[in-house]
C-alpha cells in the first residue's frame, strides 16, 4: 500500500526510495508485490542489509532500495550486507557503493538485468545466483512430479492417539487393506531425523475411521478433519521443518498421516522414490531452498520450486542404492533407540557376538557401531551430493 501511494506522487522521471523488512524479497504472500515492482519500475539500487546493525537497540531486518519510474535497460545493482557482522554493515555497504560508482570490483556487488528475476516461479528476489544456474529453473520442477498432500485433523489427538508402545502390538496394523486392525501408524513430523524415523504415533482408524469421521462438538459442528484420503497408506516422503534446517524421511507404506506432518507423493511422472529422497536431502536442493526463502522459516511450497532435471539410468540407481543404505542404516540405529519402533533392546543388553563383555567392553562396541554407521550415512551424502552435481551440470 506505502508503494503505490508513493506511485502516485512522482512523475515520470521519479524515484522512490524505501526501507523496510527484507521478508518481501522472497515469501509467497508477497509475490504479488514482486511482480508490481518488476512490472512497473527498474531497480536502480537494492540493499539486502540483514538484521542488525542499522538501529540501535532495535533487531529489524530491513532491505532498502531505489526504484526509478521509467523502464530503462540498465543492469541493477544489488548490494549483499547480510552476511556480515553488525557493527561492519554500514560501512560495508558504503564502501560496496563507492566501489560500484567507482568501477571496482567488490564481493558484496551484484549486477543483472531485472527480466531474469522473472525466471523463477514467484518472481523471488534472488540475484547473487549464477545465469547458468538460474536457466536451471526454466525446467521442470519437483512440483511436478511430487504431489505434497496435507493430511488428517483428528479434532482430539489425546483421545485418538497413541505412542506405539502404549498398545498391544498385536492390534497395530501391518497392512490394513488386509488386515483391518484398530490402530494404524500415524506420522506427525517430530524432531530433525534425516532418511528415516520419528515413527512413533499410531491411530485409532478403526472400521475406516469411524469414530475420527464421527467426532462433533456441543453444537452438532463436526470437529474432525480426514483429508486426502486417497493417500493414506501411500509410500512416500515425510519431513520436519525447523528453521532453515530440513530433514526429508522414507515414508513406508501402511500409513496415515497428520495435518502437521504433510507427505509428499509421487504423481507417476516419475517412480523412484529413493531417488527423490536422495535429491531432496542433498545440498543442492537445501541451498536451492535457502536461496528461495533465506530470510524466514522454509515452507514445502519452496520444496516444490527447486528444479527437478532427470537423472541418466546410472545415476538414478546410484543414487536411489545410497539413499537405501542410509535408510537401512537409520533402522540398525533405531535397534538401540528405545522410542523407535526398530527397537530391539539397550545396547548394553544386546549380544554382541561374545556374550562374556562387561559393560564397559559393550559400550565401547555400541560407540563403536554408531560412529561407523554415522560415518557411512555421510559418506553417501557426499557421494549422492556429486551425483546430484553432475546431473545439473553444476559448475565449481
Amino acid at each position: 500500500c506505502f508503494l503505490k501511494k508513493n506511485s502516485d506522487f512522482i512523475n515520470e522521471q521519479g524515484k522512490i526510495g524505501m526501507i523496510h523488512p527484507l521478508t518481501f524479497m522472497y515469501i509467497t504472500s508477497y509475490e504479488d508485490t514482486r511482480k508490481f515492482i518488476l512490472d512497473n519500475y527498474h531497480i536502480n539500487t537494492l540493499v539486502e542489509f540483514g538484521l542488525g546493525g542499522i538501529f540501535e537497540g532495535i533487531a529489524v531486518d530491513p532491505a532498502f532500495y531505489v526504484l526509478e519510474n521509467n523502464h530503462n535497460n540498465e543492469k541493477c545493482l544489488f548490494i549483499r550486507s547480510n552476511k556480515s557482522k553488525s557493527n561492519k554493515k554500514v560501512q560495508i555497504t558504503k564502501n560496496a557503493l563507492n566501489d560500484y560508482i567507482n568501477r571496482k570490483k567488490n564481493k558484496h556487488n551484484y549486477t543483472l538485468d531485472q527480466e531474469k528475476l522473472r525466471i523463477i516461479d514467484g518472481y523471488p528476489f534472488i540475484y547473487w545466483i549464477s545465469d547458468s544456474f538460474r536457466e536451471k529453473f526454466k525446467e521442470k520442477q519437483l512440483g511436478d512430479v511430487l504431489k505434497v498432500a496435507h493430511g488428517m485433523h483428528t479434532g482430539n489427538n489425546l483421545r485418538f492417539l497413541r505412542f506405539w508402545w502404549e498398545v498391544d502390538n498385536d492390534k497395530i496394523s501391518q497392512n490394513y487393506e488386509e488386515d483391518k486392525k484398530k490402530w494404524v501408524p500415524y506420522q506427525k513430523g517430530g524432531e530433525y531425523k534425516k532418511w528415516y524415523g520419528n515413527n512413533w504415533l499410531v491411530v485409532n482408524w478403526e472400521n475406516d475411521g469411524y469414530e475420527i469421521k464421527n467426532l462433533y462438538d456441543e453444537n452438532g459442528r463436526l470437529r474432525s478433519r480426514p483429508q486426502n484420503e486417497e493417500y493414506y497408506f501411500k509410500e512416500g516422503i515425510t519431513y520436519t521443518l525447523i528453521s532453515n534446517k530440513i530433514s526429508m524421511r522414507y515414508l513406508p507404506p501402511n500409513n496415515i498421516f497428520d495435518v502437521g506432518g504433510s507427505c509428499m507423493f509421487l504423481t507417476g511422472e516419475f517412480d523412484n522414490i529413493n531417488y527423490i529422497l536422495g535429491l531432496m536431502n542433498s545440498n543442492l536442493a537445501n541451498y536451492v531452498v535457502s536461496c528461495l526463502n533465506p530470510s524466514v522459516n522454509s515452507q514445502v511450497g519452496d520444496f516444490k520450486r527447486v528444479p527437478f532435471v532427470k537423472p541418466d539410468i546410472k545415476t538414478e540407481k546410484l543414487v536411489e542404492i545410497l539413499s537405501e543404505e542410509n535408510i537401512n542404516n537409520k533402522k540398525e540405529q533405531y535397534k538401540f533407540d528405545i522410542i523407535e519402533k526398530e527397537f530391539e533392546s539397550s545396547p548394553l543388553d544386546y549380544n554382541w557376538d561374545n556374550n562374556s563383555l562387561n559393560i564397559d567392553e559393550k559400550l565401547i562396541k555400541y560407540i563403536n557401531f554408531k560412529y561407523e554407521s554415522d560415518s557411512q550415512i555421510l559418506i553417501n551424502e557426499a557421494l549422492i551430493d556429486e551425483l546430484i552435481f553432475d546431473v545439473y551440470e553444476l559448475t565449481d
